[in-house]
């Protein structure tokens, strides 16, 4: 880890024991309050009446997510401790108790659609986008 990320860490580990609000941390890593949201790495969830229901913050830097027809979380995320576009996942995630059902590496996404068949497709930027298909067995799991 490079020695911002280290300085990084250590502020955010302020916010986590209640010591800083974010505010404060995005001042000290110099970062606008957007971008220090993106560092701490969380996803709020609220009812449809906009109750607050709580937060999760193990899935790491999370810049993208989609939710499918099918009620499927898919979400777009990375480690909290390295840099943006090193190393990245795509994760299926269990919407009411944030569980990750599935994951896979893949090389950043800043956007997420489904297509009909549940597969997932993401984009970095205009000239990348990656299909994530699905692989017909032909042997049972072990």
């Amino acid at each position: 880890m490079s020695e911002k990320e280290l300085r990084r860490a250590a502020v955010l580990a302020q916010v986590a024991g209640g010591a800083w609000t974010l505010v404060k941390a995005a001042e000290r890593m110099e970062l606008s309050y957007r971008q220090g949201k993106r560092v701490w790495g969380r996803i709020q969830r609220f009812n449809l009446d906009g109750r607050y229901l709580g937060e999760w913050t193990h899935l790491g830097k999370t810049f993208s997510l989609k939710i499918t027809p099918a009620g499927d979380l898919w979400i777009g995320t990375q480690p909290h401790d390295v840099a943006n576009g090193v190393e990245s996942w795509l994760v299926r995630v269990e919407r009411r108790t944030g569980k990750i059902i599935g994951c896979v590496e893949s090389g950043g996404h800043h956007s997420i659609e489904v297509n009909a068949e549940g597969e997932p497709l993401t984009g970095a930027r205009p000239d990348k986008v990656q299909w994530f298909r699905s692989v017909p067995r032909t042997e049972p799991r072990p």
